[in-house]
């Protein structure tokens, strides 16, 4: 099994090439340091895959020097598709997916482990990090995107008309064994994206910028899974309050019991947060900690 990272700059790059902004970080540092911590904490159990276009490429592996064991440059080809990524920035991930041509763990740049997945991930047909039950939260970002989108296929017509389900599978880590599934899955997400492009142009979610990433990538993929029936193993189980299992996912201080640490979403805003991945790198990379810092502090990045 191997461990496959993506990252589309063009939703995320301003005019100066390395002015990348913060990912969702305080700070572009800690997005940076971020990076270079899920990959080498990565690279202590597996080999690590980076699909990326030119832009990440100079940044990632030219610039911060960042140890993959390969580098596909897929990506290009959405930079002349999509001249305005707004609200599409998960299509890399997409893509990314659709190019595996044996099994893989998909793992999010804020995503970092202390040991390796156990075997019912590394050998689960399709895998996720959790199933995010709704509580109301994803139905209400659901029914604003059917309000706009000019395109909705039918396996999650389908799906939502028999269940009036809207939860989601957390893609923090998502792949599996089934190939052919991702081709499929892949193939639908895109034709998503491509159908209601221009519907969303200029459209500004109440609910959640996020809502459509999260529709093309989360959702489709848990309503595929299920008229499909094939199981999807997940790592996290939900038996806990969604509320525990998120303080748990973001608790440095327990990172060696719980071997598994996702700073998902506004999470990494916080500045305590940010500080714990800084320290990280500095103690167990002290190369790439300095390195980060010294590019910055001479606006090199």
């Amino acid at each position: 099994m191997k461990i496959v990272q993506s990252f589309w700059s063009k939703p995320y790059h301003s005019r100066d090439l390395f002015f990348l902004n913060s990912g969702g970080w305080s700070h572009r540092t800690f997005n940076y340091m971020s990076w270079a911590l899920s990959c080498l904490r990565f690279k202590k159990f597996y080999n690590v895959e980076l699909v990326t276009d030119t832009v990440g490429k100079e940044l990632l592996i030219d610039t911060l020097e960042l140890p993959y064991d390969s580098v596909s440059l897929k990506l290009d080809e959405l930079n002349d598709t999509y001249p305005n990524p707004k609200n599409i920035w998960a299509l890399g991930k997409i893509y990314a997916f659709e190019i595996q041509q044996e099994p893989f763990i998909h793992a999010d740049a804020d995503v970092f482990i202390w040991e390796k997945f156990p075997d019912r991930i590394e050998k689960g047909e399709l895998i996720s990090q959790q199933l995010e039950q709704d509580t109301g939260y994803h139905e209400g970002n659901l029914k604003e995107l059917y309000s706009c989108l000019e395109f909705v296929p039918e396996i999650i017509e389908s799906y939502y008309k028999k269940t009036g389900d809207a939860s989601q599978y957390n893609a923090g880590i998502i792949g599996g064994n089934n190939i052919s599934f991702f081709k499929e899955y892949a193939k639908l997400a895109r034709e998503i994206v491509d159908k209601n492009i221009n519907a969303l142009e200029n459209v500004e979610f109440s609910v959640n910028k996020n809502a459509f990433p999260c529709f093309f990538e989360q959702y489709l993929f848990l309503c595929m899974a299920r008229e499909k029936n094939i199981d999807v193993e997940v790592l996290i189980n939900n038996l806990k309050p969604k509320e525990h299992i998120f303080q748990e996912l973001i608790n440095f201080h327990n990172a060696h019991r719980t071997h598994y640490i996702h700073l998902l979403g506004a999470y990494k805003l916080a500045y305590n947060n940010a500080k714990l991945v800084s320290y990280y790198l500095w103690k167990e990379f002290p190369y790439y900690h300095e390195k980060i810092t010294n590019l910055i502090n001479d606006k090199k990045i």
